[in-house]
């Protein structure tokens, strides 16, 4: 499976530790599992054949009947403690709907914040949730929150709280009022809306309150901050059991229209183009478990811009996804590896209709037309889960074949194929067992016209054990491609952690690895093969208000890395701490030491970098988030032994003039001091005859202003503007060359590699949902960009030559209207 014996005998170790692990966890599991269930609260649901009226009173006839939750309590500030204001809420169903009600009693209903804010913005304000895991399954919740003001949220939890999709936007009914006693709420949820096993009576339940003013936030069944996990911590509805579902349509077709307006450049020509289009997103309910979503022709206008990173590492940028069919619903495919519990994995959906940059031929003048993304014709999802707790999910994808032109010196137009068509697909199934324990595999397969196939394979796990006080999990993945070359490679990556998640003490240890072949970037996101290491973490939590602190948590990580060569690539220890301070504002920081070890990555091939110890200090302190005005203020600081530093400054303001706006201004500022780094790769017949990497030592400075806006006209009419400046420039001096044995030693290098470049991004979005589920949208894109590389003394043009020269380039404009409308069949 590796490339060495070494890493071979690694694995099978590490294999059978891993089986011992698990067997020991199954053990457990079993003996514990159901202990944790026995304090739980239960509601029961209330049939009624007179559906309420939605409109926030809650005195219809059929409210009369039904059960009361109430009892509430404090998860902060004081855990455990009863709740400062009375909370009630009831519930009932019909054929079609289920219905909850909810009186927040308030003995100070002047205080009440009841900010306006756009749909699936939490923003602070006093609110009510409704939390529902209609499959029981202790791992899946579907989250309705209601703020005082009417504003909703929902979002999608899933992994027992690890994970929140806030892109999932059913279609439902709200109403709030604000009354002498506190402030009531009453929501209407269709059936068709959410998932659910027919025949189970009992559904997990919880609800949520959150008091602005008091930083009160208290749970009809206990969710305790020192226990891991949220769907498995409900309490349960019973009488659900009658509750059917026939089979539903969901049909959304739309239509767009776009002026696109790119200026000429040295390497392209101007581009104008007026575009009308249409499409349709289709969903289909084959059972109350299993569902089909569909879109031809998709149109993803709406979303925000990406914003202007400066990247001077070897690494790919990692940007979240933001389109709305593709992050919708997608907690059962996805498949995370490395970087976090929403990071990197098997599907990285962004392959899907990708950015394309061309570069101008040798025998070219001038791009004359050229693509901006791969045009997707259409993409579908089938998922669902089984009543013996059986997930399966089903994606495919296909694009379509993208051509550029470009004229030559003689004059002739040509045309290339900047894209073939691809079809992307995956197939995900996982297993619950143990109560709120899973496992599972996925494989995806990526095609392209002339091109043969890429495939990985994987399986994950995530075992809970000791009433949630332990997990175990981990992943094992396998990736299988043809290069452009020719060359087959196959590899393969994995990583196993285990760790106490609840108490005070909270540690783990986990080991991760990449073999030299593995490469999964055809449908998913990776940066780097060959390492593996361990990473260790021990922290210590404390919840309980006291003189100094509301909270606070501290914790010490311990990270070292290798690669298959024997090499030492990295070596840290970490110090964090975070914590929320009387006045309520946050306080969080961290130092750390990391060793001098071997760069493979720096150099790009051409040698082993011996890059030198440092040190980094962190902090960040962010003022009451309850204010109208709201600061955030953050320094990073790196040194290391050659005396060289990376600092970077942020501050943020957020202002809210009204409860219907809000500011925020984000300023970054950020250095880097003679660092010796990569600046290109270079041949020196007298010196060198071989391509050598060339290093100097860099000075780069990078600004990046920011500024979102957001006015909420009404519950439904919203304007977001998102404006950036961003500017960065580098210059290198002292140049060297790299030797065989990572030093580097002084060279005469008499080029230039400097860089100094300006972006404006403005991106405003006009959102209007005029009935329930259809939305209408007016979307304007603008871009200004000027970007020099190789010219002497650009590295000392400062921020007015640089805004000049920004503006003197004509900008890139695109103005778009798009229509959507929901029908229910």
């Amino acid at each position: 499976l590796f490339d060495t014996d070494l890493s071979f005998l690694m694995l099978l170790t590490m294999k059978n530790v891993l089986l011992l692990i698990t067997f020991c966890v199954l053990l457990l599991g079993t003996m514990a599992h159901g202990a944790a269930d026995n304090n739980k609260k239960s509601v029961h649901a209330v049939r009624t054949s007179v559906s309420p009226v939605i409109d926030g009173f809650g005195d219809d006839e059929a409210w009369k009947h039904s059960a009361i939750a109430s009892g509430f309590l404090q998860r902060e500030p004081y855990e455990g403690e009863p709740e400062t204001e009375r909370t009630e809420v009831k519930v009932l169903y019909d054929d079609d709907n289920i219905y909850f009600y909810a009186m927040l009693y308030d003995s100070s209903p002047d205080s009440i914040v009841a900010r306006l804010a756009r749909r699936d913005n939490l923003v602070e304000s006093d609110y009510v949730a409704f939390a529902i895991d209609s499959y029981n399954d202790k791992q899946t919740a579907f989250h309705f929150i209601v703020l005082a003001s009417g504003t909703k949220v929902d979002l999608l939890n899933f992994n027992d709280g690890k994970e929140e999709d806030f892109s999932w936007d059913p279609v439902w009914e709200a109403e709030t009022k604000i009354l002498p006693n506190g402030w009531s709420v009453e929501i209407k949820i269709p059936f068709q809306q959410i998932r659910f096993t027919e025949g189970n009576d009992i559904w997990g339940i919880n609800f949520v309150r959150k008091i602005s003013r008091k930083q009160e936030t208290t749970n009809w069944n206990l969710m305790s901050n020192n226990i891991d996990g949220v769907a498995s911590q409900f309490g349960t509805m019973t009488g659900m059991s009658a509750v059917k579902l026939s089979p539903r349509i969901e049909v959304m077709p739309y239509g767009v229209a776009s002026s696109e307006h790119y200026p000429r450049t040295t390497v392209r020509e101007k581009s104008e183009r007026t575009r009308p289009d249409v499409g349709v997103d289709f969903k289909y309910g084959l059972s109350s478990s299993f569902t089909l979503d569909a879109t031809f022709n998709p149109d993803f206008a709406q979303v925000e811009a990406d914003p202007e990173v400066l990247n001077l590492t070897t690494f790919e940028t990692f940007y979240p996804e933001k389109r709305p069919f593709f992050i919708e619903g997608t907690q059962i495919i996805r498949f995370v590896t490395f970087g976090g519990d929403l990071g990197p994995g098997l599907f990285y959906s962004r392959r899907i209709g990708k950015a394309i940059s061309v570069d101008l031929p040798s025998d070219g003048t001038i791009i004359t037309e050229e693509p901006r993304t791969t045009t997707i014709l259409g993409a579908a999802k089938f998922s669902g889960k089984t009543e013996s707790g059986t997930s399966i999910g089903v994606l495919t994808a296909l694009t379509d074949e993208e051509d550029f032109s470009y004229r030559d010196t003689l004059g002739a137009i040509h045309t290339l194929r900047a894209e073939p068509r691809a079809s992307y697909n995956l197939f995900r199934v996982k297993q619950d067992f143990l109560g709120n324990s899973n496992i599972g595999a996925e494989i995806t397969a990526t095609a392209r016209d002339n091109h043969n196939p890429a495939y990985t394979a994987g399986t994950d796990w995530d075992i809970k054990f000791d009433n949630n006080n332990f997990r175990l999990n981990g992943f094992f993945a396998n990736s299988r491609v043809t290069t452009s070359a020719g060359e087959y490679r196959e590899g393969n990556a994995g990583k196993v952690n285990l760790g106490r998640v609840s108490g005070e003490w909270v540690y783990g240890l986990s080991y991760d690895f990449t073999s030299r072949r593995y490469f999964i970037n055809d449908i998913g996101f990776f940066n780097s093969p060959n390492d593996h290491g361990f990473v260790g973490n021990v922290t210590y939590r404390n919840f309980v208000p006291g003189e100094y602190f509301r909270s606070y948590n501290i914790g010490l990580v311990p990270h070292i890395r290798w690669n298959y060569d024997r090499l030492t690539l990295f070596k840290e220890t970490r110090l964090n701490f975070n914590s929320q301070i009387v006045n309520y504002w946050l306080f969080s920081g961290s130092l750390s030491y990391q060793h001098g070890e071997k760069d493979p990555y720096d150099p790009r091939g051409y040698g082993i970098y011996n890059y030198p110890s440092s040190y980094f200090i962190r902090a960040e302190v962010e003022t009451d988030n309850r204010r109208p005005v709201v600061i955030t203020m953050e320094e990073n600081f790196r040194r290391n032994e050659q005396s060289a530093s990376i600092t970077n400054t942020g501050v943020s303001v957020i202002v809210r003039p009204t409860t219907a706006m809000e500011y925020q201004l984000t300023f970054e500022y950020g250095t880097e001091r003679k660092f010796n780094a990569f600046a290109e790769a270079i041949t020196d017949t007298v010196f060198n005859p071989n391509p050598a990497a060339l290093f100097g030592r860099r000075y780069v400075d990078r600004t990046d202003v920011t500024l979102r806006s957001s006015i909420l006209f009404t519950h439904d009419l919203s304007l977001q503007i998102y404006n950036q400046f961003f500017w960065a420039k580098g210059r290198y001096n002292d140049f060297s060359l790299l030797q065989e044995n990572g030093d580097l030693q002084s060279y005469n290098y008499t080029g230039n590699v400097d860089f100094n470049r300006t972006s404006l991004i403005s991106n405003i979005v006009l959102r209007w949902e005029y009935r329930e589920g259809s939305t209408f949208y007016f979307v304007w894109s603008h871009g200004r960009a000027v970007s020099q590389r190789s010219i002497a003394g650009i590295y000392d043009s400062g921020l007015g030559d640089n805004l000049d020269n920004t503006f003197l380039n004509p900008p890139d404009n695109v103005y778009v209207v798009k229509v959507s409308y929901w029908l229910s069949l």
